[in-house]
Order: structure tokens, then sequence, then C-alpha cells
């Protein structure tokens, strides 16, 4: 049985190890992701924006092993995971799909308190599709309260 949680681990860690990245296009698709500031106050609240465009004239099936569909996580400057969003939530057991239709755009958006240190960091927004992995990123700055 596939480890959701553990699968997305070993993807963060490919990609911030220099192992074999996760595409940011494949197959017609493309993800982005984007912050609603540059920078953050330490404790201060921030939003991530993952989007995946279907950019071909097929519609995509998308394959899931879980209900999870997407993962946010931040990194330090270090490379050192310091927040996932989908760690400690319960995620149903379930293959589902979704189509993406020609010229169709997935939103996926989750707020971030960042109880974080001062600095540089970088937000990775992954689409965890079995048969579609892709993943993004964006930097954003923790600065004093």
């Amino acid at each position: 049985m596939f480890n959701c949680a553990a699968g997305i681990a070993a993807v963060a860690a490919l990609v911030w190890l220099g192992g074999a990245a996760v595409p940011r296009d494949q197959g017609g698709l493309r993800a982005s992701v984007s912050t609603d500031r540059g920078e953050v106050a330490a404790g201060g609240v921030i939003t991530f924006t993952l989007l995946v465009e279907n950019g071909s004239s097929e519609a995509v099936t998308l394959e899931f092993r879980t209900s999870q569909r997407y993962e946010f996580l931040v990194t330090s400057a270090a490379q050192d995971t310091v927040w996932r969003w989908g760690e400690g939530r319960g995620f149903m057991q379930v293959l589902g799909q979704e189509e993406l239709g020609p010229g169709k755009v997935l939103t996926y958006r989750e707020q971030f308190e960042a109880r974080l240190a001062p600095g540089r960091y970088v937000v990775t927004g992954l689409l965890v599709a079995r048969n579609r992995l892709l993943q993004a990123t964006a930097e954003f700055v923790v600065v004093e309260p």
C-alpha cells in the first residue's frame, strides 16, 4: 500500500537534495506557485496558491491514491523542511480522479502562519496525482514583527 505522506516526503527530499527533480511541466500540464506577498512578519499569515493549468488541446485525467490532491512544503535556506501542509491531516484512503479540460486551471490555496525565524524561505507546491506528479516553487522572506 502506498503511503502518501512518505511519498511526498521522499519527493521533497529529492527536490531539495538535487536528486531526480519533480517536473514543473508534464504532458501539457504546468504548475505554478505564488504567495500573496513577498514578505511576511514573523507570526503573520501568508497565503500560498498552487495553479495547475492544462495547456494541451485534450482533457487530462488526474489519478489520486487518496483524497489528498496537493501538498505545500516550506523549506529554510538550509533546505530543512519547516512546515508541511498535509502533516497531521487525515486523508481518505480511496482512489480518485479529476478531469482537467483543455485550457482549464485547478487552484489550490492554503494559509500559513509564519512562526519562523527571520530569513529567506521557499514554498513548494506539489500536485500529488500518481500519474502526473508536478511541482513549482516561490520564495518569500520572514522579517521581524
